[in-house]
């Protein structure tokens, strides 16, 4: 087995055997050395920049709790405005609505003569009551309501 090292070693130039030798040197050097240096090296740097960093962490990761908790306080108090909104806005078409039919009852009309004596009440000719039509306003109300609800809900 050594006869056939001695050979190829013989066919290398002088460089060539120069950068071998050093090549087994330097592995043998950091074999030897490689453990012992590792063991000098104990990372407390390394440990006191990690505890660092996780103090970090734990401070950014707080800020994000905060802040999503405000934002969403903010969305639940926006969306309960937004309820209270709606609720007026129904409440006025309901009065609207009930105006309309209180205005589309009969009307009596007195007539007051030349000789200043009121006549008996007459009825106004029929008018054709005009009702308005509230209808998909309101289911849009509701919807809405509905959706704020459920928003109210799941927080």
């Amino acid at each position: 087995m050594f006869k056939y090292i001695s050979e190829i070693l013989g066919k290398f130039t002088q460089g060539q055997r120069i950068t071998a030798l050093l090549i087994v040197l330097f592995s043998i050097v950091l074999i030897t050395l490689g453990p012992s240096l590792i063991q000098e090296n104990d990372c407390k740097d390394v440990y006191s920049e990690l505890e660092k960093q996780r103090g970090d962490i734990l401070r950014l990761n707080g800020e994000i709790v905060q802040v999503q908790t405000e934002c969403t306080n903010e969305r639940i108090s926006r969306e309960r405005e937004i309820a209270q909104i709606l609720n007026l806005i129904e409440r006025e078409i309901l009065d609207i609505q009930e105006e309309a039919k209180a205005a589309s009852s009969t009307r009596e009309l007195r007539v007051i003569d030349s000789d200043s004596v009121v006549s008996p009440p007459q009825r106004l000719p029929e008018a054709i009551p005009v009702m308005p039509n509230f209808d998909n306003v309101m289911e849009n109300i509701h919807y809405l309501q509905k959706m704020c609800g459920e928003t109210q809900k799941r927080n």
